[in-house]
C-alpha cells in the first residue's frame, strides 16, 4: 500500500487543538503533586526541629531536596526522549513519591529524614517536568499559553490550599500524620494519569479507518467504472464519470473521517 502523502492528504497530519480531557488530567495531577510537595515543604523546618535539628540542619534539608530537583528536571527530558513512554514514567515516578512519603513518616532522625527527601526531591522533580512535557508536546502553538496558564494556576492553587490545611493538620494529629496523607494524594495522581495522552497517539488508528474508507472508495470506483449490460448510452455516461467523482471526493471523505471523534 503506497503511503499517504502530506501534501495530497494534510487532515491526515493536522494538527488539531489539544483535548480538553488530557489537560484537565494533567492539570489535577499536577495541583496533586504540587499540594504534597509544598503543602509539607513549608512546615519541613518545624518538622526538622522536632527531630533535633539546628537551624543550619533545615537549611541542610532543604538544599538537598532542591538539588535533586534540579537533577531529575535536567534527566526528565533526557528520559522522555530516550524511553517515549512518558505516562508510564509518569506513574513509576507518582508510586516511588508516594513511598518517600510513608518512609518519611518512619523518619526518626533529621539525618534520615534528609537523605530521604533526596529521593523524594528527585521522583517529584520527574513526575511534575513529565506533565509539563507531555503539556508542551500536546499543546497547539494558539494553546500553548492558555495550557501552560493552566499549569500556573494550580501552582498558586496549591499554595493555597497549603496555606489553609497542612498547618491545622500538623497541629491536630503530627507530621506523621500530614506524611502519610501526602501518601494517599501522590497514589491519587495515578488517577488524573490514566486520562495523559501521548503524542500522535490516535494516529495508528486513524489512519486504519482512513485506508479502511479509502479501499471501499477505490472499490467502489471500480464496480462504477465496469460497463453495465443494460444501460445504454446514460450507463456508459455514469461509469465513464464515476471514478473522476469518486476521486474527487475522496480528500473530503478522508479529512471527514478523521475527525470523527
Amino acid at each position: 500500500m503506497a503511503a499517504v502523502r502530506r501534501d495530497e492528504y494534510p487532515a491526515l497530519f493536522h494538527e488539531g487543538p489539544m483535548s480538553r480531557r488530557p489537560l484537565i488530567a494533567m492539570s489535577v495531577a499536577y495541583l496533586l503533586l504540587l499540594f504534597a510537595a509544598y503543602g509539607t515543604g513549608g512546615l519541613w523546618p518545624v518538622y526538622v526541629a522536632q527531630l533535633g535539628g539546628r537551624p543550619s540542619a533545615a537549611g541542610i534539608f532543604n538544599a538537598a531536596g532542591d538539588l535533586a530537583i534540579i537533577v531529575a528536571t535536567l534527566l526528565s527530558g533526557w528520559l522522555a526522549d530516550r524511553y517515549r513512554r512518558r505516562k508510564e514514567l509518569f506513574y513509576i515516578s507518582c508510586l516511588l513519591f508516594a513511598a518517600t512519603w510513608w518512609l518519611m513518616s518512619r523518619a526518626v532522625t533529621w539525618q534520615q529524614l534528609t537523605l530521604i527527601n533526596v529521593f523524594g526531591g528527585f521522583t517529584f522533580g520527574i513526575a511534575t517536568n513529565l506533565i509539563i512535557i507531555l503539556t508542551g508536546l500536546l499543546a497547539g502553538e494558539t494553546e500553548r499559553g492558555r495550557s501552560f496558564g493552566l499549569l500556573t494556576f494550580m501552582m498558586g492553587a496549591s499554595l493555597l490550599v497549603r496555606g489553609l490545611a497542612c498547618g491545622p493538620i500538623a497541629d491536630r494529629w503530627g507530621f506523621p500524620a500530614l506524611l502519610v496523607l501526602d501518601v494517599f494524594v501522590c497514589l491519587a495522581c495515578l488517577l488524573p494519569g490514566l486520562l495523559f495522552a501521548e503524542p500522535g497517539e490516535r494516529l495508528p488508528q486513524l489512519a486504519s479507518s482512513t485506508f479502511g474508507i479509502q479501499n471501499c472508495i477505490s472499490a467502489a470506483a471500480t464496480r462504477a467504472s465496469t460497463p453495465p449490460k443494460r444501460n445504454g448510452a446514460a450507463g456508459l455516461t455514469f461509469c465513464h464519470r464515476a471514478p473522476a467523482t469518486i476521486e474527487a471526493i475522496r480528500p473530503a471523505t478522508l479529512s471527514a473521517a478523521l475527525y470523527v471523534p
